[in-house]
């Protein structure tokens, strides 16, 4: 029984040895674990830190050190909690109340950084320092009643100047950012309202709330991309969230339909282009109102419009646009060649003079403004639409459906009324003229753009920029006269 009793506390005394032999001291836990912060591994260096003070749970180096680390990494809450552990190990660490009280301030609990730098100041009285921020915590709460108050007035910019004064004191609390972001939301400072969101985020990552927030406003100022990063990241922080989930499909189906615009910009899908918008899109972008996705709607819908001959719509669509660029030299184009599909010819004189202001050295802008001089000068002489009775826009089908029909009632062999023989003749000349200019697309080309092929003149112009800077254009790509000579058409035959 002696020897087994012996023998135990032999082993005993054995196995002490060799757990104190394995057993790290706090130095190598402190080197081992600052190691790991230079090398980027914080998560590793806490779980050390940690480590160590289970082994050594009253150890004031371990806490100081992490608590270093905790600050570094903006973990403020974590950084109060060791502070507080090593006052209950040590009431009269003077140190710890100061840092405390400091934090405190950071984080707004102001009343508990007073009590704090007030313990500090009886503990070690000969520091001016402490005078200056128990000052600074007093600054704090006047500037903080002062915003909460003018935001209650809706005086918005001025609550922002006292939050802007109490963040330099106050950067990690979550309440005042998120009064400034709101103050800046409902001046319309959508960027900065943004920025002090995203601050709030940092302070607090598992808030989905916040995340829901930044990006619906990131959708309101068009940031399509950075909206959906922030609503995916609510999601994986919860997969079920309600919120997330619609305005990702909301974002995702919004995406789709922009990238469908743009291919079909590139692909010159002009009808797809007009169908999409109508389709719901301009109704939904508007509803956003985001300056920038309603100036790429208005922009593609101005130009899909105007080749399609839709001059109205495209004319509108361009405004719009105007309405947030009023310097965008190809909606003014645009505006201006809509403008002469509607005969609006001051008008288009108008957006092109603007135009060159923007940009003298485009030449669409002479050409164009030469153009509308042109059909200016032409809309009180012979109108080949007119004659025929059909639109600027009408089809080569709708042209030769009219000629037929108006050929047919003042052919001079057929015409029962009461013009004379004379006049009848003249009608018919100008329909087959007309029908001549218009069934043939290089005539009717001309034609639309302020010539007129039977007119030997031709119709030339200067350069109405001339005293613009002295720029130099080309000329016209047209030359006098046209195709058919000067004379009418006096041989009387249905061009079917």
């Amino acid at each position: 029984m002696k020897f087994l009793s012996k023998l135990s506390l032999v082993t005993i005394a054995a196995l002490s040895i060799i757990t104190k032999a394995r057993a790290k001291s706090t130095t190598e836990y402190l080197k081992t674990a600052q190691n790991l912060v230079s090398s980027g591994n914080i998560s590793e260096a806490l779980s050390v830190y940690s480590e160590a003070l289970t082994n050594d749970p009253n150890n004031f180096l371990i806490y100081v050190r992490r608590a270093i680390l905790y600050i570094n990494i903006g973990k403020t809450d974590s950084a109060i909690d060791d502070f507080s552990s090593l006052i209950k190990i040590n009431p009269n660490f003077e140190q710890a109340y100061l840092k405390r009280g400091k934090l405190y301030l950071q984080t707004a609990e102001l009343d508990k950084a007073k009590k704090d730098l007030e313990h500090y100041k009886q503990l070690k009285p000969s520091d001016n320092e402490v005078d200056e921020l128990i000052n600074s915590v007093n600054n704090v709460k006047r500037l903080i009643n002062n915003a909460k108050s003018e935001f209650k007035r809706k005086n918005y910019q001025q609550a922002i100047q006292y939050l802007s004064e109490a963040i330099q004191h106050c950067p990690q609390n979550l309440e005042i950012r998120k009064m400034r972001a709101e103050s800046y939301y409902k001046i319309n400072e959508v960027e900065m309202a943004i920025g002090d969101y995203a601050r709030a985020i940092k302070l607090q990552p598992d808030n989905t709330d916040l995340l829901v927030k930044v990006g619906e406003l990131n959708l309101a100022i068009g940031e399509i991309e950075s909206s959906l990063n922030e609503v995916k990241e609510c999601l994986r922080r919860d997969p079920e969230h309600k919120q997330c989930k619609a305005l990702f499909k909301k974002i995702k189906k919004l995406d789709r339909s922009l990238k469908f615009i743009d291919k079909s910009v590139e692909q010159k899908k002009w009808r797809d282009i007009v169908d999409k918008i109508n389709d719901g899109l301009a109704a939904e972008v508007e509803a956003l109102n985001s300056n920038k996705l309603k100036y790429k709607i208005y922009f593609a819908g101005c130009k899909a419009n105007l080749r399609l001959k839709k001059a109205e719509v495209a004319k509108n669509m361009c405004s719009k646009g105007l309405e947030i660029d009023n310097q965008d030299v190809e909606l003014l184009i645009n505006r201006a060649e809509a403008s002469m599909l509607l005969e609006e010819y001051d008008a288009a004189l108008r957006d092109y003079s603007t135009a060159h202001e923007y940009s003298p050295r485009d030449q669409r802008i002479m050409e164009g403004y030469q153009k509308a001089q042109r059909l200016q000068k032409m809309a009180n002489r012979k109108d080949y639409y007119k004659i025929l009775g059909v639109k600027k826009t009408a089809t080569k089908r709708e042209i030769k459906k009219a000629y037929r029909k108006l050929a047919q009632i003042y052919h001079p062999d057929k015409y029962h009324g009461d013009m004379t023989k004379e006049q009848v003749e003249h009608k018919m000349s100008e329909l087959n003229e007309a029908y001549e200019v218009l069934s043939n697309d290089e005539t009717r080309e001309r034609f639309d753009n302020g010539e007129d092929p039977n007119d030997p003149t031709g119709g030339q112009g200067g350069n109405p920029f001339a005293d613009f800077g002295g720029f130099q254009f080309g000329g016209f790509p047209f030359g006098n006269g046209g195709p058919f000579g000067s004379g009418g058409f006096q041989q009387f035959q249905f061009n079917f």
